[in-house]
């Protein structure tokens, strides 16, 4: 009995260095988890395998460990080609620095953009009318208050229940301007040559303008082909507006007074003269 006793304790002593030396414990059925970062060496066994249990069910061998596998994530993976690698780091950056510039832009629009308030005024004041081009306006506005003031040849120029061309022209710059013209158109176009320069073509014209016009030939310009218009005898004379429009009075059948598109038609192959009726001193 003794005999058996030595035995087996010295088994039992054999047995518990080897498991100091390969790592293994003394702990019933299990084993403690070995470091991930390396393989853990094959336990030594007294009886072989060691999934068999020991005959003396006081300790246990344990099984080996695997290492762990590598977890590295793609963004560290150190087995990731270098030009790959490269060119992720690339992108990256990239995309920091336009998500930068876009948030820099942003900040700035608002002082890019946004126009001054100084200049916002001055875009908003119009550039005041000289005397001469309000007189001008203010002429023009009167006249167009005789709107549909009927037509009358040789009209009483005492009142305003009628009107001739002339008539309706001496009127307003008297009324407005207190500059007394002629009484007739003739007369009219000779007062505006004497006190300034003068055209012939009515592209050349002002706005206020006085513009003269020759007789009646037709209503064609083939009609006024060829004649010498500097000769003609003056019958008509209106206020030029710009654009091609003429403020005038002409017949009864035309309304009275009344704003006319002259081109293309015959008031423009009957132009002969035109020019100011304010003096330069007025």
């Amino acid at each position: 009995m003794k005999k058996r006793y030595r035995q087996h304790r010295a088994i039992k002593c054999a047995v518990a260095a080897a498991l100091i030396v390969t790592g293994g414990t003394f702990a019933q059925g299990s084993a403690e988890a070995a470091p991930a970062s390396h393989t853990t060496p094959k336990p030594f066994s007294l009886w072989g395998s060691s999934s068999h249990a020991s005959p003396f069910g006081f300790f246990s061998v344990p099984e080996a460990v695997p290492a762990a596998k590598n977890n590295a994530t793609p963004e560290s993976n150190e087995n990731e080609p270098a030009n790959m690698k490269s060119e992720k780091h690339v992108e990256a950056s990239s995309a920091k620095q336009e998500a930068d510039d876009s948030a820099s832009s942003v900040e700035q629009t608002p002082a890019e953009q946004a126009p001054a308030e100084e200049n916002l005024a001055v875009n908003e004041t119009e550039e005041p009318l000289d005397e001469t081009a309000a007189l001008i306006e203010e002429i023009i506005a009167t006249g167009k208050t005789y709107f549909g003031t009927p037509y009358e040849f040789g009209s009483n120029r005492s009142t305003v229940d009628t009107f001739d061309c002339s008539d309706f022209v001496k009127h307003i710059f008297k009324e407005v301007a207190g500059i007394q013209l002629p009484s007739n158109s003739r007369t009219q176009a000779d007062f505006v040559k004497e006190i300034g320069e003068t055209h012939t073509d009515w592209e050349d014209l002002t706005r206020g303008d006085l513009m003269f016009f020759m007789s009646y030939k037709g209503s064609k310009e083939a009609d006024y082909k060829g004649i010498d218009k500097s000769k003609q005898r003056i019958s008509h004379v209106g206020i030029y507006l710009g654009d091609g429009k003429i403020l005038h009075t002409y017949s009864e059948k035309s309304g009275g007074v009344r704003i006319d598109d002259f081109t293309d038609r015959h008031w423009e192959y009957r132009f002969v003269v035109g020019g100011s009726a304010i003096p330069s001193s007025h």
